[in-house]
């Protein structure tokens, strides 16, 4: 997905801003301000998704100069340290997708909040979720994690207040005062596939003639869908009881 076509499928669906938020790099504030340039009626901001030893976070609101401190599979509790330093937000991004068990460095992180919600989140991870979001007493959030723009808009985080700038949307989510909106028919169109994609995944690896990747390229099931099946997980996305229909 190129940013300029996320950008005009945001457009087109009535989406009000958007968050990037690639995988270990933080894009340049000018390369958003070009982007947003040609589209003025998305607000594009920026965040980061950190590598971290216990699997994801999402940064928002972190400086150029806060980057070169970060390091592939970084604890997480130095990834929060050295984020609220500088004023930045760290969220725990799709817990327990790669492993069965929230880590007690997870517990012990001074995370400022968790990822309920995303095309990354399915059914089986909504007990960690929700027992994280009551142990830690933290916010949750929701958002696509758009990889292709068909996903885009599926899930999103409502705020308040008016945002302008990653300080406005740090701001806004710091006060814990969101809403965690969801396109119940988008996801229910989604999950009614479900089944029949974890037959096929089981399928192909009973039959065992296909690496993951090829069956990734080839069926479009990513590596983690393939662990949720190879898991026995129910692989449903999650309905946020506060849902939007579809655009």
């Amino acid at each position: 997905m190129s940013p300029e076509a996320m950008a005009q499928t945001a457009v087109a669906r009535g989406i009000d801003a958007v968050v990037i938020t690639e995988h270990d790099a933080l894009w340049s504030q000018t390369e958003v301000n070009a982007l947003q340039a040609q589209f003025p009626k998305v607000l594009v901001l920026r965040g980061i998704e950190v590598s971290v030893a216990e699997g994801h976070a999402l940064m928002y609101g972190a400086p150029d100069d806060l980057i070169p401190q970060l390091w592939f599979k970084m604890p997480l509790t130095e990834l929060t340290e050295v984020a609220h330093d500088v004023g930045a937000l760290v969220y725990l991004a799709h817990p327990t997708r790669y492993n069965d068990d929230i880590p007690d460095s997870v517990l012990e992180a001074d995370i400022d909040g968790v990822e309920a919600y995303s095309l990354n989140v399915r059914e089986y991870m909504a007990d960690a979720i929700e027992g994280l979001h009551s142990r830690l007493g933290v916010p949750r959030i929701a958002g696509t994690d758009a990889h292709l723009t068909d996903s885009l808009g599926y899930y999103s985080t409502e705020v308040h207040t008016p945002i302008a700038s990653e300080r406005d949307l740090v701001d806004a989510l710091r006060s814990g005062e969101q809403a965690l909106r969801g396109s119940k028919t988008r996801i229910k169109a989604y999950n009614a596939t479900v089944a029949g994609s974890v037959a096929q995944v089981q399928h192909l690896l009973r039959e065992g003639t296909l690496s993951r990747r090829e069956v990734k390229a080839t069926y479009g099931h990513n590596f983690s869908f393939q662990d949720g099946v190879a898991r026995g997980k129910d692989l449903r996305l999650r309905v946020p009881s506060a849902g939007l229909q579809a655009h």
